[in-house]
């Protein structure tokens, strides 16, 4: 094969399926370095680059680099950002390379140095650098360069920080050395501060504590899953952000906790429901929840994390899921005595039939009464458990308490509007579930990520088609994931002259591939279930309306994954 021949197949020509399209930032062919205006395509043959002319950028060439004239590859995979891939190349392929974008020829300062750079350290070399890239393409690269070598995020760092510096004409014009970056590997007892996120007040402070949290078979705390959903609701799409609110991870334990009135004289004619809004009242104070979609409200009780979503609080009935047409249900004749909320004789309607009763886990849920198989969209709480073991009712009756005491505060110009179980239904929706006693917090970290990834497409009730949302290695993988991602904004903050590397913890998986475990003991299994709690949950009393007493130690502990001893 003439690899110096302008004359390649193209290799986007090719129907393989292992291909990749890469949007790269920023590629580097040896000193010819260029933003590229087409995705890099990646397949078992090769590379495909569409790289302009040195002297005439406007003018666009085609590069097919085939598999066998990469000799070497290194990358660092990213979720996040900054993410890089490297290819040293044969000779003639950086003959090839120089050929057709007709780059000017240089000096080789060194006998056999490559036809087209006269940097060693640049020689034959292909530098892609990318944003993120997500575990499928990561999949894929792996796959077809089985030598790869994968790196660290500071690793990358000083790699490309080295081919800036041998862009320069002169030594005496490189960038900062490698002998003033200093390095600093943090122990799992230095407990400081990592990193805050987002940066400025109002940041979340994660400490090296906080960060502990992600090793094999430990409790996530309030603290790593405020940040990734402060982090993961950063980059959902600015329409998503519009229409939804997250609380913190210490909102619903607030509204819910019993705390003693220093002033009981000042709210002596409210009652407990609105004695419990004042205590979050300001979490609200600039926003208004009835102009939002979706409210995310994740929720720690006996040391087992579960999300809550509030679903179209501002709607008074189901509509149509595209055109939001009100959707009409025959007038049912029957009267309940009381509901949720203590409203006696209430007229059911076909849409009341639709959910009449708050679902419990497991449930077998009536059917609707709308032959239509049209999506709708509806009111509703939504609640997404990773041990589908605990009813919470108590739970559902607590939002729509508060719910309808914020629409009286937030709206005091409209009728007061009651929230009960049959204009707001409650749903235990049926979703992947946890196969151990620690991975709860995460399971809610991936219920959000895939609520707007792979969003709910009718919330008819019961919503059953989530039940496969995602495998569990996804999950699996997550504690890695998070670490890297906190490194990675570390090193972002820090700059490249100052690393602190995070402490060496386990993790379940190693370049998000599971590592078996050394040994499976039943006996230790069966006490590990012991020990938590949420394991033996008991069902809640819907009609129990006493408050959890609660205690100041939980609140000041900030949820770290265990119970208040």
């Amino acid at each position: 094969m003439d690899f110096c021949s302008f004359k390649r197949p193209d290799l986007s020509d090719c129907n393989d399926p292992l291909t990749a399209v890469l949007s790269c930032k920023e590629v580097r062919l040896g000193p010819h370095i260029f933003e590229p205006k087409e995705p890099v395509i990646v397949t078992s043959k090769g590379i495909r680059i569409v790289a302009p002319l040195q002297k005439n950028p406007n003018e666009m060439r085609i590069l097919n680099i085939y598999k066998n004239e990469v000799v070497k590859a290194i990358a660092h995979f990213s979720l996040v950002k900054n993410s890089m891939l490297c290819f040293y190349t044969l000779r003639s392929c950086a003959q090839y390379i120089k050929n057709v974008l007709k780059l000017p020829d240089a000096p080789a300062v060194l006998e056999g140095m490559t036809n087209f750079s006269a940097i060693l350290h640049q020689a034959r070399v292909i530098i892609l650098q990318l944003d993120s890239i997500d575990h499928h393409t990561c999949s894929i690269i792996r796959s077809i360069w089985n030598f790869l070598d994968e790196i660290s995020s500071s690793d990358a760092q000083r790699f490309l920080q080295r081919a800036t510096q041998s862009d320069s004409k002169f030594v005496g014009q490189k960038g900062t050395s490698e002998t003033n970056l200093s390095i600093t590997q943090l122990q799992p007892n230095d407990n400081r501060q990592l990193l805050i996120y987002p940066p400025g007040r109002g940041g979340i402070s994660i400490n090296t504590i906080d960060y502990l949290c992600l090793a094999t078979d430990q409790y996530i705390n309030d603290i790593i899953i405020d940040f990734y959903l402060k982090w993961f609701y950063d980059r959902i799409s600015k329409a998503e952000r519009d229409r939804t609110f997250i609380f913190s991870a210490l909102f619903y334990q607030t509204l819910s906790t019993f705390t003693r009135d220093i002033n009981p004289h000042k709210h002596l004619n409210e009652t407990d429901h609105e004695k419990s809004h004042v205590r979050v009242r300001n979490w609200t104070k600039s926003v208004n929840l009835f102009e939002k979609d979706f409210i995310i409200i994740p929720i720690n009780e006996n040391s087992h994390w579960f999300l809550a979503i509030i679903c179209f609080p501002s709607f008074k009935g189901p509509v149509t899921f595209d055109t939001h047409l009100p959707v009409e249900f025959p007038q049912l004749p029957k009267r309940h005595r009381e509901n949720d909320c203590g409203e006696a004789n209430v007229c059911v309607t076909g849409y009341h039939r639709l959910c009449l009763h708050d679902s419990d886990p497991g449930s077998k849920n009536i059917s609707p009464v709308n032959s239509s198989s049209e999506p709708i969209k509806q009111p509703s709480i939504l609640i997404f458990d990773s041990l589908a073991v605990a009813s919470h009712k108590r739970v559902m009756v607590t939002l729509r308490e508060y719910l309808s005491c914020e629409h009286k505060v937030k709206l005091p110009g409209i009728p007061p509007r009651t929230f009960n179980k049959y204009n707001m239904p409650g749903h235990h929706v049926k979703v992947p579930q946890q196969n151990n006693s620690t991975d709860c917090g995460l399971y809610l970290l991936q219920y959000v990520e895939e609520f707007f990834k792979n969003p709910i497409r009718d919330y008819r009730i019961p919503i059953k088609q989530l039940a496969n949302w995602f495998d569990t290695i996804t999950v699996s993988r997550k504690r890695e994931d998070i670490a890297k991602l906190l490194q990675e904004l570390m090193n972002e903050h820090n700059g490249c002259s100052n690393k602190i590397l995070l402490p060496n913890i386990p993790f379940p998986t190693l370049n998000g591939q599971l590592i078996e475990p050394k040994r499976c003991d039943s006996q230790f299994e069966m006490e590990e279930v012991i020990k938590c709690p949420s394991m033996i949950a008991t069902l809640d009393d819907p009609d129990d309306e006493t408050r959890s007493s609660g205690d100041d130690t939980y609140r000041s502990k900030r949820l770290k994954g265990v119970s208040p001893k």
